[in-house]
């Protein structure tokens, strides 16, 4: 379903809590071939699966989408 929607080099990590607490962050990292396409991952049934799976480790806007973080980027060397 990824791939159908334009996704290559997908991963995701796990950033732990340094005290040991259990939590942490997830970073996921991908690369699309148009937003467009990537936009409609979130109204297919494999994706709403994976959100319900992931509700130990994932925090959910009102909507009922993932809560994310916008990175600022340091450095990039195309």
């Amino acid at each position: 379903m990824l791939k159908e929607h334009g996704a290559h080099n997908y991963s995701i990590a796990l950033l732990e809590d340094p005290a040991g607490s259990g939590g942490g962050s997830l970073f996921a990292y991908v690369e699309i071939e148009s937003e467009e396409k990537w936009a409609r991952v979130k109204d297919t049934d494999v994706c709403k699966r994976w959100w319900a799976w992931m509700t130990e480790f994932i925090v959910f806007n009102e909507d009922g989408t993932p809560k994310g973080t916008p990175l600022k980027e340091l450095f990039f060397l195309p």
